[in-house]
């Protein structure tokens, strides 16, 4: 248990690491942001008392090592595992081997994922599930049968599907909606993947409500997609004068910078051709019955004489 002092210094050290990453969105790199939180973090603590739990040896009498493919190791309570994952008090409960030498290797883990998956859990860090984690340890605490992990991510899921689209309502940009699309593809992925039906079913209306365009191609033809595409598809630049059309970087998008070299309508291209044939076809029937609706919508306000817009 770390003394309270030193919990103070964390807390505060942890404002200043969220200012960092505001100011960080705003540039350009391709680090995955779950690492750079953890870096940040590491950096912020170095020259403090205070230190990241799970990060070096001797903090317990009952210490568990995990080694990953590429040597770095984190250190567990076992008491802890028992406590948050039943896989874990099985591990150690029943003759594994993991229970006589206290060494776990995690096999085609990544690091960064799994320290970020401990960071939620532990409860004097309690780190949020958010869009800068929540599509990698959603699948670490499926693994393991983290429960409260797991409502977390799928609620997270949820409020992140939702703020897509009032964020792609809000903006008449083709491509920032298209920059909207492409996250919600990942959601869905990802929930089609882990079997989290009702996501599944809200990640196909959000993505019916934005347009298909991004699915069949026309997009393409748009004036805005082939400037931005003119220079070098960075479709969060900063506005400049000879492009009127452009707009402020969206600072709620913290994939943004993640892709921004990318051709954004490819990955949607991308994503779109890796789902499943009947999930393709959930998407295409959730934007037809939307078309259906705003047309019969039309023809009723037709009948009665209004001028259509």
């Amino acid at each position: 248990m770390l003394a309270l002092p030193i919990l103070k210094s964390v807390v505060v050290r942890m404002l200043s690491l969220h200012l960092k990453i505001a100011q960080f969105m705003n540039k350009k790199d391709t680090e995955p942001k779950v690492e750079l939180f953890c870096v940040l973090l590491l950096e912020e603590m170095a020259d403090s008392e205070s230190k990241i739990p799970f990060t070096e040896a001797g903090d317990c009498l009952d210490e568990v090592e995990f080694v990953f493919d590429d040597g770095q190791k984190l250190y567990v309570s076992q008491n802890f595992l028992y406590y948050v994952s039943p896989v874990f008090k099985a591990m150690f409960e029943h003759d594994f081997k993991e229970k006589e030498t206290r060494n776990v290797n995690l096999k085609e883990k990544v690091y960064w994922d799994f320290l970020e998956f401990l960071l939620c859990l532990h409860p004097d860090v309690q780190k949020l599930v958010d869009s800068t984690n929540v599509l990698s340890v959603v699948y670490i605490a499926e693994e393991y049968q983290a429960k409260l992990i797991i409502r977390k991510c799928k609620d997270f899921m949820s409020e992140w599907l939702q703020s897509e689209l009032e964020s792609a309502r809000t903006t008449s940009s083709d491509l920032e909606k298209l920059g909207r699309v492409r996250t919600c593809l990942r959601i869905l992925s990802t929930a089609e993947t882990l079997q989290y039906n009702a996501i599944v079913e809200e990640a196909c209306k959000v993505i019916g409500n934005i347009g298909h365009a991004i699915i069949i191609g026309t997009l393409s033809e748009s004036k805005e997609y082939e400037r931005k595409q003119s220079q070098k598809g960075n479709i969060y630049e900063e506005p400049s004068n000879e492009d009127p059309l452009a707009e402020e970087p969206s600072n709620e998008d913290p994939l943004a910078e993640e892709h921004s070299n990318e051709d954004p309508l490819a990955d949607c291209k991308t994503l779109f051709d890796k789902l499943p044939e009947q999930l393709k076809y959930k998407l295409m029937v959730a934007r037809q019955e939307l078309c259906d609706s705003i047309e019969m919508h039309r023809m009723k306000f037709s009948r009665k004489g209004h001028r259509l817009i």
